[in-house]
């Protein structure tokens, strides 16, 4: 356990918090619009992800990439 996280990192573990009763898990389609991730591949690619296509990045602890912006 570190004293410090990341917007990334909590995007990537997937996670919930006392909103998400009412508004929903952070993994629910709509609550995160955009990201930007650098993939994990021999020539990294940036990609802009929006829509369905952000739950490919989501819950998935940067094993496919790094999340550099939500």
């Amino acid at each position: 356990t570190y004293n410090t996280a990341s917007i990334g990192g909590f995007v990537a573990g997937g996670s919930g918090g006392v909103g998400s009763i009412r508004w929903g898990g952070l993994r629910d389609l709509g609550n995160v619009i955009r990201l930007r991730t650098v993939t994990m591949e021999a020539e990294p690619r940036v990609m802009d992800l929006t829509g369905e296509e952000v739950l490919r990045v989501m819950h998935a602890y940067g094993t496919n990439g790094i999340i550099t912006e939500v």
